[in-house]
């Protein structure tokens, strides 16, 4: 795997002033950790040239034969960068209480990041990466059918400039990737009615620009028990499946991953594990996998633990 400028690595060298509020967002969003990224042409939007059809040079008739025209059409697009933020409040007594309002918020703070980073995610997964591959019908069904008890895998193939993380260049620097700000200057405010105390505001903004035919899906794993398949799972996708995920976005180790709920990814085990030969002197069992045929399988809670609606 040969991505680069991945967020993980923008995020903890850019933020040297914050990187416990770092590490606490990409452990609770492994995907977007590893998204590729790139700097939004205008800040919290980013243009770019979607291609339209492109010509061929063509083979001519012979030695000094007319040379025929060629043209790459194309027209200008932009995605939108997202904006999450919020603030917090504490009162002057409780602030006190705990050793300052530096104290309090410094303790309060990589709690909310991390609910931000699993919300963002969630977000990500079932609000543009599913709709994504759906809308390009790159979606396939490993066939289970019983409501509301679902599982999914996503493919992306990442490609600079058309399929790739996008981050406001503003919002990165001075050693900060989280835009924080005390409010009325970190002094003493009414922050609730005749309650004096203390306010800081965070902001954070980043963008997912999906482009091509860069996004799959197998939707529809039921991984119920059923003693009468061979897998031990009423609706495990086969390897003819996932294989032709891939396919579908012509897909190869340097630049796609396959992404789901960890408990998926473990049930993609059987395939190894029906071909497991073990000796006398293994101590372990490797049961599980980590990639198919070199491409990435990266695991996130943020996928629903069973509970997808089945999709028609």
């Amino acid at each position: 795997m040969s991505l680069e400028n991945i967020f993980r690595e923008l995020a903890i060298a850019s933020a040297t002033k914050q990187a416990k509020l770092v590490n606490d967002f990409i452990k609770k969003a492994p995907i977007w950790a590893g998204v590729p990224m790139q700097e939004a042409s205008h800040g919290l939007k980013n243009v770019f040239e979607k291609l339209g059809t492109v010509d061929a040079f063509k083979k001519l008739d012979g030695l000094d034969a007319p040379l025929p025209s060629v043209d790459v059409s194309s027209t200008l697009d932009y995605t939108d960068l997202s904006v999450f933020g919020g603030k917090m409040i504490v009162g002057e007594d409780k602030a006190k209480a705990f050793g300052g309002k530096e104290k309090y918020f410094a303790t309060k703070l990589p709690l909310v990041i991390r609910q931000t980073a699993s919300s963002f995610e969630k977000a990500l997964i079932y609000q543009s990466l599913r709709p994504y591959a759906a809308e390009l019908d790159n979606q396939i069904s490993a066939g289970g059918a019983t409501a509301d008890s679902q599982y999914s895998l996503v493919c992306v193939k990442w490609e600079p400039g058309v399929t790739t993380g996008l981050y406001n260049p503003k919002g990165f620097g001075n050693g900060e990737v989280f835009d924080l700000m005390a409010l009325n200057g970190g002094n003493l405010y009414d922050v609730k009615e005749d309650v004096p105390g203390y306010g800081m505001r965070v902001k954070g903004n980043f963008g997912l620009q999906l482009v091509d035919n860069n996004g799959a899906s197998i939707v529809n794993i039921d991984l119920a028990a059923d003693a009468t398949k061979d897998s031990g799972f009423k609706a495990l996708p086969t390897e003819a499946m996932i294989d032709d995920m891939i396919y579908s976005v012509e897909g190869d180790m340097s630049d796609t991953v396959i992404m789901g709920h960890p408990r998926v990814l473990g049930a993609l085990a059987y395939y190894k594990r029906k071909a497991l030969i073990m000796s006398p002197k293994d101590m372990s069992y490797p049961g599980q996998i980590s990639d198919w045929g070199g491409i990435p399988l990266v695991g996130s809670y943020n996928f629903s633990f069973g509970k997808e609606a089945v999709v028609s």
